[in-house]
């Protein structure tokens, strides 16, 4: 990234170490596990070579580019809060290589997460870089988060046949 790594200039990187507060089921994802996606701050770490690329030639309106200049989140609490309530089978920080390289490193062979605009609806930073960019939907998934910044699957305390011969009604809530 010469861009970014000039001479004279260093890169400073956080790392967060810490006890492990939730349990994973060793047995990882399996068919049926639900996934739930934690909205991103922005870009995060994904895409900043082709964001800077479409900037070379376009500027984007002031909010967006307040998008790309957001920190990254954390998605600790909202992590802690679902393992409250069910197994977490696995976890995937949507990082370089958006949603379908890090998909992979978490989805066994053979299954998927099928994921498409109907799912996935783009945050305007998103559509500002399809549009501007004239990205593919396939690109675009391979290089953002494309507003997810964290997912996380879990298994539901269900069963198999509950899950897979009913309908989804919502969930209860207060009135």
């Amino acid at each position: 990234m010469p861009s970014v790594y000039q001479d004279g200039h260093m890169d400073m990187v956080g790392t967060i170490v810490g006890d492990k507060a939730i349990s994973i089921d060793p047995d990882g994802v399996e068919e049926f596990d639900m996934a739930i996606g934690f909205k991103s701050s922005g870009p995060q770490t994904n895409g900043y070579t082709l964001i800077r690329k479409i900037l070379e030639t376009n500027e984007p309106p002031e909010e967006i580019m307040n998008d790309f200049l957001t920190p990254h989140s954390s998605f600790l609490q909202d992590v802690l809060e679902l393992s409250n309530y069910c197994t977490i089978t696995g976890m995937c920080h949507i990082t370089g290589g958006g949603l379908t390289e890090n998909l992979k490193r978490v989805i066994p062979k053979g299954l998927e997460l099928p994921l498409d605009n109907n799912i996935v609806q783009y945050p305007e930073w998103c559509q500002w870089l399809q549009q501007t960019g004239n990205i593919s939907n396939e690109e675009m998934y391979k290089v953002f988060n494309c507003g997810i910044g964290f997912i996380v699957f879990f298994r539901p305390k269900v069963t198999k046949a509950i899950t897979t011969n009913g309908t989804y009604l919502g969930s209860v809530k207060s009135k």
